[in-house]
């Protein structure tokens, strides 16, 4: 069975990419783990580590620029879906946009530092009417502190990242069993929540369609 690292060499930054992009727009696929392998075979010289942060950074930001555009096109009734998933769905419209406000253009910067708070953000200065390009400059810096942060640390710990991933991969059928179930359990959660999210982002978005 290949290691995390074995597959990014195999596939390349395109896995990478596809990896990050997929789960900014909010699939249950920790993009994580990747990016902290990705810099742990940066450290090794499989690519350089600036070539890894580009990737990682437009990921984060294509995903962010759909955000941002279902929040334009829908309103608030796009952010009212998504606080569907936080687990005080009552409050979270008021509590999103207050830390928004309180923060102003620095909330977008930081969003991706707080759990749950990120996709919410974006679409929330979608909605806010930031400007297209201020919201690029600041989703582009937020997003390159983030992916870099993960990146570091696997460019860092690289032969501790490496390590654990050889071990995980060489621990049988007995280990990679115990990994996906605690993995499909974690992704069970989240699919679960996102269930009736999706149906009513789906209906949100056509009813605002011209």
């Amino acid at each position: 069975m290949p290691s995390l690292m074995q597959l990014i060499e195999q596939y390349g930054l395109l896995l990478v990419f596809t990896n990050v992009l997929v789960e900014q727009l909010g699939a249950p696929v920790p993009a994580v783990p990747t990016m902290v392998a990705t810099g742990a075979l940066a450290a090794y010289g499989a690519f350089p580590l600036a070539l890894a942060l580009a990737v990682t950074t437009s990921a984060c930001v294509v995903a962010d620029c759909v955000w941002y555009s279902i929040g334009r096109r829908s309103g608030r009734r796009a952010l009212n879906s998504l606080c569907r998933l936080s687990p005080s769905p009552e409050d979270c419209p008021q509590r999103t946009e207050g830390r928004f406000m309180r923060r102003g253009p620095l909330a977008i910067v930081l969003a991706k530092f707080v759990p749950g708070f990120g996709i919410l953000t974006t679409t929330l200065a979608g909605i806010l009417g930031t400007t297209l390009w201020q919201f690029l400059a600041l989703d582009a810096l937020g997003a390159m502190l983030w992916t870099g942060l993960n990146l570091f640390v696997g460019w860092w710990l690289h032969d501790s990242v490496a390590a654990v991933l050889e071990a995980i991969a060489r621990s049988g059928r007995w280990g990679l069993a115990a990994l996906a179930a605690l993995l499909a359990v974690w992704v069970g959660s989240k699919l679960w929540r996102m269930r009736h999210v999706r149906r009513d982002l789906a209906t949100t978005v056509a009813a605002a369609a011209p």
